[in-house]
């Protein structure tokens, strides 16, 4: 399967019955040869040095005549009659640059491509929807996907076979058969491929309603979730692991709103396991694709920028839940590496970084044991490999990978030096490559992250890294009409956005205007989000499509996460967040109408839709950070915990309320009059002491007899919170009024920790502070 990815194919198990012929592609006898095959061009591929793709760039000494995907190869193949080769990858995976060296590279399987298809080579991070329509065909013809996708297709687009990585005798068999099958019995293959993407079409367009999620249900579901998770060293499964960071934050949800112990303990226990594994790196900090084993010690070493994006936000829920320092400094670390290793001098975000350095995966990132005794000294060296461990089978054996599972707590602090000396030594090592295309979507993900991070942490790098991010790719990545564009490189914006590009990038202008309170922020997101109304709306039933158009035999709709939370519930939680910040009923209103189309397989699968129950949750009880609006948009609220010493916080809640409106202060004249007011929750030994209204402002109203004092405009409350350590739990309670009318109260609930009044800036310079 492809990392992190899941496709629900409920009801579709009628697709797995291919056909003999199909079938039999897999066993054509080895012995046959092609004679005469050699390829007539040196350089057939050379084109592609100039492509907007680094990984297309990446072929262009192939000796495979790839086309890129375009309309002149399609009618090409039409009019040649030769069936098309698809092979689908990405600049940071480790097989497809097997694939290349080892069958694009071959002078006889080269010559045979080249002779009896058109083969077209797809950038999947480019292209994101090519990738999942021929990624879930894939998964049918073959029972699973991954990169390098590789399939034939009828020369309209139809697939009819599929696989990954093929080792070259078994690819040249496979290439041998397909062309006989073509060649003798055309008409059965084209039947079969026809009956196929007739069926994906027809999945791909589904269309399904559900009544409404309930608390009561989501937490019932976020407990079934739970229950699947490893309950050692945390993460779905035994190996391979993926973060499925959508998961996490369903579990941080569940944990922070309804008290979940099981979604609080597999979250924490996850969290803990990665931040001390090898999939994390420990010197530089940032985090590997995933991890091959049951610790999460042995990783697909890819470090990419969604990846980064992720992981910070979820060890951020893991520090409100829990108030542990440790998962702060690994949100800040991970940071600090995108700060210094992925972002781009104008400000975007580059992609990944890759697996491969001198012609081996993870070469740059593990050491031998006499490499260690060499830079450490004897002691040390045995002392380290002692305690990394060596990897006992697989390409890395005899290898170790730096971690710190099994640390004892009395040797962290000679650890650390033993992490700053091989930061060190890694640093005349020559990296892995790194692909510097800016992608719309993952560069509104790490916005979002940056943001986020700003305002809980308070960390003013961040807030302007989030800001310099979303300036640069509003300032280039839009056409002449200001739609939203897929990728830059090179200088250029190229290919129009997905789905995924849109709902990020909104989902990170509002995390961008509730870090500053900047309305241009919002604004920018209603613009963004009419356009991707327009452009990806289902008419029918409320849902988007992931594509402005079709990609190959089908326009997708995809409804449930991948390493990526679903841009179907990026958009509902955003429709949800827009009607609390601006009062307009209407976004509440699509919010409802797209959850009710996105819940039917999320209840009877919640783990690839994690997403979905997260956002629909979001709109039925409101957000959990430390800005909220309300009032519709009435009132804003932000509030900060600071560290005074170990058992004390200083605590501030800066509200601002529109033009025209007020609270009352905490002592009104009138005991009918909702009074304004901030408290700890003794049930969760919060308590708080010394809390300081600023002087109301006396001032009568049009409904009273006399001056009433109130606040309005931007008030500041200060208080003192007493705490076991544990987050501060508090209540503000107030009720927004005009000179006309008074909404309903207010009484929101806030669990926050303290931000120490000085951080260990770690990052990537310094190695971590465990």
């Amino acid at each position: 399967m492809p990392a992190g990815s899941v496709l629900m194919l409920t009801g579709m198990r009628d697709i797995y019955a291919i056909t003999g012929l199909l079938v039999a592609l897999l066993v054509v006898p080895a012995g046959r040869a092609y004679a005469n095959a050699s390829a007539t061009d040196p350089a057939p591929a050379a084109h592609l040095a100039t492509s907007p793709s680094p990984y297309l760039r990446e072929h262009a000494d192939n000796l495979v005549a790839w086309r890129t995907w375009s309309s002149q190869a399609f009618e090409e193949a039409r009019r040649s009659g030769k069936p098309i080769f698809l092979s689908i990858g990405y600049m940071a995976c480790h097989w497809c640059h097997v694939m290349e060296q080892k069958n694009f590279m071959n002078p006889r399987i080269a010559a045979f491509i080249n002779r009896h298809f058109i083969p077209v080579l797809v950038d999947r991070e480019r292209r994101p929807g090519v990738d999942e329509t021929y990624m879930l065909a894939t998964q049918v013809l073959a029972g699973s996907g991954g990169w390098p996708n590789n399939l034939f297709l009828t020369p309209e687009l139809k697939p009819f076979f599929a696989g990954v990585y093929f080792p070259p005798s078994r690819f040249m068999r496979i290439l041998q058969a397909v062309e006989k099958a073509w060649r003798e019995d055309r008409a059965s293959v084209e039947k079969e491929a026809a009956r196929v993407s007739g069926l994906l079409r027809e999945f791909l367009s589904r269309r399904q309603t559900a009544r409404m999620l309930t608390p009561e249900r989501f937490d019932a579901l976020a407990e079934k979730v739970a229950a699947d998770f490893d309950e050692f060293d945390g993460g779905l499964g035994s190996g391979p692991k993926h973060f499925r960071t959508p998961v996490l934050m369903l579990l941080a949800r569940a944990a922070l709103m309804d008290g979940n112990r099981k979604a609080r303990e597999a979250l924490l226990v996850t969290l803990e396991s990665v931040i001390r594994a090898g999939v994390m790196d420990q010197l530089d900090g940032g985090f590997h694709r995933y991890a091959v084993d049951s610790r999460w010690n042995l990783p697909h070493f890819e470090k990419m920028l969604h990846t980064q994006a992720g992981m910070t936000e979820a060890l951020l829920a893991g520090w409100q839940l829990d108030g542990c320092r440790l998962f702060a400094d690994a949100a800040r670390r991970t940071l600090d590496y995108v700060l210094a290793d992925l972002t781009a001098p104008g400000g975007g975000f580059f992609s990944a970084r890759d697996a491969d350095s001198e012609g081996m995966e993870g070469a740059f990132y593990v050491w031998s044991p006499e490499q260690l005794e060499q830079i450490l000294g004897r002691e040390d060296g045995r002392f380290a490999t002692r305690a990394f461990g060596i990897v006992p089978h697989g390409e890395l054996a005899g290898h170790v990978i730096p971690n710190l599972l099994d640390v004892k707590p009395a040797d962290m602090p000679r650890m650390r030096r033993i992490l700053k000396r091989l930061q060190t030594a890694r640093k005349q090592r020559t990296p892995p490559h790194r692909d510097e295309k800016i992608i719309t979507a993952w560069n509104g993900l790490m916005i979002s992250a940056f943001a986020r991070a700003a305002t809980m942490l308070e960390d003013p790098a961040y807030a302007t890294a989030a800001r310099r991010g979303a300036t640069f790719i509003l300032e280039h990545l839009r056409d002449d009409a200001g739609r939203l564009q897929r990728s830059w490189y090179d200088g250029a914006a190229h290919l129009p956005a997905s789905l995924a590009d849109y709902a990020y990038l909104i989902r990170a202008l509002l995390d961008l205007h509730d870090m500053d309170d900047d309305p241009a922020w919002l604004e920018q997101a209603i613009v963004l989000i009419r356009q991707m109304d327009t452009l990806f709306r289902d008419n029918v039933d409320g849902t988007y499509w992931f594509t402005q158009s079709r990609n190959g035999f089908a326009r997708p709709k995809l409804i449930s996460d991948s390493a990526l939370p679903s841009a179907q519930a990026a958009i509902l939680a955003s429709f949800a967040r827009l009607a609390d910040r601006t009062g307009d009923d209407a976004w509440r209103r699509k919010a409802e109408k797209l959850a009710t189309a996105l819940l039917a397989p999320a209840y009877r699968k919640p783990i690839p839709h994690a997403a979905t129950l997260t956002a629909t949750d979001l709109l039925l009880r409101g957000e959990t950070g430390p800005v909220r609006h309300a009032g519709g948009g009435v009132v804003r609220i932000h509030l900060r915990i600071r560290s005074i010493d170990a058992k004390t916080a200083r605590i501030t809640a800066d509200v601002r309320l529109k033009a025209g409106w007020h609270v009352n202060g905490p002592a009104p004249l009138d005991r009918n009059f909702i009074p304004t007011k901030l408290e700890g929750m003794a049930g969760h030994r919060s308590r708080l002491i010394d809390v300081t209204y600023p002087p109301p402002v006396m001032r009568r109203l049009r409904f009273a007899g006399r001056a009433l004092p109130l606040l309005e405009g931007r008030f500041r409350i200060r208080a003192r919170g007493m705490s076991s350590g544990a987050p501060l739990r508090m209540r503000l309670t107030f009720q927004p009024c005009s000179d006309e009318i008074c909404l309903q109260p207010q009484s929101l609930e806030f669990g926050l920790p303290a931000v120490p009044p000085s951080w260990t800036r770690t990052g990537s310079g310094s190695g971590p502070d465990q």
